[in-house]
């Protein structure tokens, strides 16, 4: 007997028409997964009746919490239901999908305030109960002190499963919109920006993970903090001049020669861990133009400074560490021997460690 699938796993756009956008978006993508029997757990942007017999539809489980897109969810009368026991109380709705087959079960469990939610596999019986800390007023008497109290509450099975596996999810949220707060500052009003906006913090937030995850156990400096690690991204991604670099200095090998008459008193840009940025400075007369000065090694006119210095001493710094950028210019190298001998690599074969790089 073959083991081929025969669910309805074949894309039907007529069927991504008949649904709201968040139950299109997730069957895009968990297609992938389909006939798997796999449970995929959903927040509220996802989750709805039609996305859980959907995703039924192409063998998958559900569990999903549900705040606006109520469409067929019994949510008045989940919503009135009494729960005499208030905190870990829960009561629930069963049905079978007379079209599709697809068992269903709402529910509402009290937390903090009543969650409601909807899922195609799990039940509401007991599962892992939360226990947490909280500060209650016990004693009664006047002016006393409040203590702080264990507080045990009942978890239904099926909260148990959807909050395991949305756990990573709300940290990455948490750090995208309290940490980042790149929608929050930038306020973008079109919506085609904002999810473009929110892609890229998402994508920034993976940066964050991705270096917490290579960077355990290393004695180099790292950022202490979110803020830190957004600061410093910013500033590389803004002004940098690391796919110049290099070409830069293939270019202008032999006329730096003649100029400087030999490479031994500088160092080559394969080697140097700062370079050089734009002044943040502006003429008076000319609030378009950057303001120019003497580089200090040469003494040529130049509108780019020491990145190192230019942090040292800040942007509204009267004097200025000016340094040339032109090609045939070995200036920054001569003022890193200098001023910076310890932002240099070690050996032109060994690899540069790209989290001294500033």
């Amino acid at each position: 007997m073959s083991n081929k699938c025969f669910c309805s796993c074949q894309s039907n756009n007529d069927a991504d028409n008949a649904h709201l956008h968040g139950c299109n978006v997730l069957h895009e993508l968990v297609y992938p997964w389909g006939c798997s029997d796999r449970i995929v757990v959903a927040d509220s942007y996802f989750a709805s009746v039609p996305a859980a017999i959907r995703l039924f539809g192409i063998g998958l489980r559900f569990i999903g919490v549900l705040k606006t897109a109520i469409r067929e969810y019994p949510m008045d009368y989940l919503s009135h239901v009494l729960l005499p026991a208030d905190k870990g109380d829960r009561r629930g709705v069963y049905t079978v999908d007379g079209t599709t087959g697809t068992r269903l079960l709402a529910f509402v469990w009290c937390d903090r305030d009543r969650r409601y939610f909807v899922t195609t596999c799990s039940n509401i019986q007991d599962g892992a109960a939360i226990d947490r800390v909280q500060w209650r007023q016990v004693d009664t008497a006047p002016n006393a002190n409040p203590s702080r109290v264990d507080v045990h509450i009942r978890q239904p099975r099926a909260c148990e499963i959807y909050y395991s596996g949305c756990s990573a999810i709300d940290r990455h949220n948490r750090c995208r919109q309290a940490g980042l707060q790149i929608e929050k500052k930038i306020k973008v009003l079109s919506y085609d920006k904002r999810v473009n906006t929110s892609m890229f913090g998402m994508i920034v937030v993976d940066a964050l993970n991705l270096f917490k995850g290579v960077s355990q156990g290393s004695t180099v400096p790292r950022p202490t903090n979110e803020r830190e690690f957004f600061s410093r991204l910013a500033e590389q991604l803004i002004d940098n001049t690391f796919d110049t670099r290099d070409l830069r200095h293939r270019k202008s090998r032999s006329e730096a020669a003649r100029e400087s008459g030999s490479h031994s008193h500088t160092i080559p840009s394969s080697q140097q861990l700062i370079g050089t940025t734009p002044t943040k400075r502006h003429k008076k007369n000319h609030p378009k133009h950057l303001l120019q000065g003497r580089c200090l090694v040469c003494r040529s006119l130049s509108t780019h400074v020491c990145r190192e210095c230019q942090r040292n001493l800040g942007t509204t710094a009267q004097h200025q560490a000016w340094i040339c950028c032109s090609a045939g210019k070995v200036c920054m190298g001569r003022h890193i021997m200098v001023h910076h001998p310890d932002m240099v690599a070690h050996a032109p074969d060994d690899p540069i460690d790209y989290r001294r790089v500033i």
